[in-house]
């Protein structure tokens, strides 16, 4: 699961709109727009997130560090999948 799709999810779950997450966490509306959506969190909004989800902090950084990995390992076989083909293609 995607960090983002973890936020929404516990946001959700806790009944709250992105709005109230807002006021919870002390990050603007639109911060939490943007996470929700995929983009970094940065290291100040830790703490506050995890305080407005009701999680610890540890799991924050774990779903940060997960989704990271998950990144990674895609672009990892994207660029896998684009040398191969352009092997392929070379031999044609």
């Amino acid at each position: 699961m995607s960090f983002a799709k973890f936020v929404t999810k516990n946001r959700i779950k806790m009944g709250l709109s992105r709005r109230q997450l807002s006021i919870l966490s002390n990050i603007q509306l639109l911060r939490i727009h943007r996470i929700e959506e995929g983009r970094k969190l940065y290291a100040n909004e830790v703490t506050r997130l995890a305080k407005g989800l009701g999680v610890s902090e540890s799991e924050i950084l774990v779903r940060v560090d997960q989704d990271y990995e998950e990144k990674v390992e895609e672009e990892r076989k994207r660029t896998l999948q684009q040398a191969l083909e352009r092997m392929q293609n070379e031999k044609n």
